[in-house]
């Protein structure tokens, strides 16, 4: 698939996905974003940029959030100042959890790809979970509220500790 295939792949898959999230119930929001990273992984990065650009938060935080994931996961250096100016213009989310976090850690992410680094060390400066596609994540202790994991990078080694906290509306993850 050529680039301007892909492109257009992305506009055109863009384009369905705006008109289904805005009126879809949170779980189908949920599952459209994922569709995008699940079936069209190739161009996922570009339409998820699409989407944060034309939502304009008209859609719930959970698919900004995911969006931002496939960035993170899938995005190249070349999407850096498209994602800068969005995040310049963003919202602030008024609830316990401001997804804005998502998008500035998925720049952090492309940043570091950009200089020629692996993007491990900024995606747990972010304080997100381990991605399974980036680390192998291994169990080490479970306690009430609290998981341990050693989480692996794939592509340079390096192993981190994370402590996973339930939280009472979301888990947070703390590196080391």
């Amino acid at each position: 698939m050529t680039e301007h295939n892909s492109l257009e792949a992305a506009d055109t898959l863009a384009r369905r996905l705006l008109e289904a999230i805005p009126g879809a119930p949170l779980g189908e929001q949920i599952a459209l974003a994922r569709l995008v990273d699940a079936e069209l992984p190739a161009v996922a990065a570009e339409v998820a940029l699409q989407l944060l650009e034309r939502l304009d938060g008209r859609a719930s935080a959970s698919v900004f959030m995911m969006c931002a994931e496939t960035l993170r996961v899938h995005g190249e250096a070349r999407g850096l100042p498209r994602l800068r100016a969005l995040r310049d213009r963003l919202p602030a989310f008024p609830g316990v959890r401001d997804w804005r976090a998502d998008v500035d850690r998925a720049i952090s992410v492309l940043e570091t790809r950009q200089r020629g680094g692996c993007s491990c060390v900024a995606m747990g400066a972010g304080g997100g979970a381990p991605d399974a596609a980036v680390f192998d994540v291994e169990v080490v202790a479970r306690e009430p509220c609290l998981i341990t994991m050693r989480a692996s990078c794939r592509t340079c080694g390096r192993a981190f500790v994370v402590t996973e906290e339930e939280g009472y509306h979301c888990p947070t993850f703390r590196w080391q």
